[in-house]
């Protein structure tokens, strides 16, 4: 095939083309995917533009909130018009006055219309006078880039905004994942938007800013971020082992992590929930400064391992535990820094962050914590709106459950004098204690009576329903010494 530009290589193999249909695939892809994107076009750079213009005016509505930091955000404001005005004149000019749309459409048409020889059917590397296409088949799918030749990028000063103290967790998140050391200097490689904004609030000072190029997946056309951070001069990576805290590791997740969404059905209520699940991207735990830090972390968070990718995996509860722990810290040591982030949801590809803020008010009911011990069995504490107060348990109905049933109304029979019922529905037994024998039950189990009060208190302080508020009060003086009325 004879591209203009092409290797060396290329040329000589292209004398004797041979079809290979490895290779035949991933170019009617990638064909494919530049005509439904039409990347010639800069519908993208002006979604990028219009994002980061809309993320400017957000901050600058924060002067008036916060006065004592007016002149640090003002020149952050400088900061970001810097990195438009290089998005938004000085690559569209670089754009038009190199004619790379042409190039784009000449090198997609030459593509299209001739046979690849290459020595591997995983990588193709197709290179032109303003831009290089790369074609590369990995584990996880194809990926398709553009690379820009001979574009260079600009400089800025971003003034530090965030404390110090978070500033150096974020720094060590982000170094030990999608972060590098080029030249002495830190710096990361993004194709979002709002990453571009953590790091440079991460480290703060002069910046070299550029784009490199264009991402090309299924939903669209990403830019490519280059940042280097010149304030800095650093030779190695710095230690995870004694700094992996909540913040940390938030700034890892942000750097290659996932907030994955995971969908529970529960057949009796006939609904679905959504819960989120904080993941660690794999391809970083091969290096060497994760493996120890990650034994403490597996032994302070996570229950589960996947073996199969290695990822450091939160459970449902613990995700949302951890979300909020992290959301708390930030509000409480820089409300600055959450109001940026809450500025970020904004942004179109900033899908992490608002799951971030999503899952970190949420409240997700833990297994066992409205449940209370009768003769060894914990019993779930039962508010509904025309049932009174209850106390649940249930069984499957089968012959270890019948017995089970039995034995346990029998010692509660023993302990307390009260004779409770059990009720078969679908595939269960259950055990239902009413109000007036709870309370019986209560004058007699003093510890009994602190538990369910506690459950009840807690209730009260999560819900938002006015009715249902009234609703436990009343149980709360029910159930109350005199001598405790204030146990809530």
């Amino acid at each position: 095939m004879n591209i203009p530009g092409a290797s060396h290589r290329s040329r000589q193999l292209s004398k004797t083309p041979i079809v290979n249909k490895g290779v035949k695939a991933l170019i009617d892809e990638y064909v494919e995917r530049m005509l439904s994107l039409r990347v010639w076009s800069l519908w993208w750079l002006n979604r990028a533009v219009e994002n980061l213009l809309r993320f400017r005016n957000g901050v600058e509505g924060l002067r008036e909130k916060y006065v004592e930091y007016g002149d640090s955000i003002g020149k952050f404001i400088n900061a970001l018009d810097e990195v438009i005005k290089y998005a938004g004149k000085t690559f569209r000019r670089y754009w038009f006055e190199n004619n790379v749309a042409d190039e784009i459409m000449e090198l997609t048409e030459k593509i299209k219309s001739n046979t690849i020889e290459t020595t591997t059917t995983k990588t193709i590397s197709i290179k032109g006078d303003r831009i290089t296409i790369n074609i590369s088949s990995t584990n996880t799918g194809t990926v398709y880039k553009i690379r820009f030749k001979k574009f260079k990028g600009t400089y800025i000063n971003v003034p530090p905004l965030i404390p110090d103290s978070i500033r150096t967790q974020f720094q060590i998140g982000l170094l030990n994942t999608d972060g590098y050391i080029k030249d002495n200097h830190p710096g990361m490689t993004t194709a979002n938007i709002w990453q571009v904004i953590i790091w440079l609030l991460s480290f703060p000072g002069p910046t070299y800013v550029r784009i490199t190029g264009l991402d090309l997946n299924k939903n669209g056309v990403k830019i490519v971020w280059e940042l280097r951070n010149l304030n800095n001069e650093i030779t190695e990576k710095p230690q995870l082992l004694n700094n992996l805290d909540d913040i940390t590791f938030f700034a890892a997740v942000l750097g290659d992590g996932m907030i994955e969404l995971v969908k529970r059905k529960y057949k009796k209520r006939n609904s679905t929930y959504i819960y989120p699940r904080v993941r660690l991207a794999a391809n970083i735990l091969k290096t060497p400064q994760w493996e120890d830090a990650l034994k403490r972390l597996y032994n302070k968070y996570g229950k589960k391992h996947d073996k199969n990718t290695g990822n450091a995996v939160f459970s449902l509860s613990e995700s949302v535990d951890f979300l909020k722990r992290v959301y708390e810290t930030i509000t409480a040591k820089s409300p600055l820094l959450m109001d940026i982030l809450s500025l970020l949801r904004t942004i179109d590809d900033a899908e992490k962050i608002r799951r971030f803020m999503r899952f970190a008010k949420i409240k997700i009911r833990k297994k066992g914590e409205s449940s209370v011990n009768i003769v060894g069995i914990r019993f779930t504490v039962v508010i509904r709106r025309k049932a009174a107060l209850l106390l649940s348990y249930r069984v499957k109905r089968d012959e270890i459950g019948i017995n089970k049933v039995k034995r346990i109304i029998e010692s509660i029979r023993n302990k307390y004098g009260i004779t409770i019922n059990a009720y078969e529905y679908d595939d269960y037994i259950y055990i239902i204690i009413p109000k007036y024998l709870i309370k019986k039950m209560a004058e007699k189990d003093t510890e009994l009576r602190r538990s369910i009060l506690m459950i009840l208190c807690k209730k009260y302080k999560d819900i938002n329903d006015k009715d249902l508020k009234e609703q436990i009060i009343k149980y709360i003086r029910e159930l109350t010494l005199i001598e405790e009325t204030a146990i809530c």
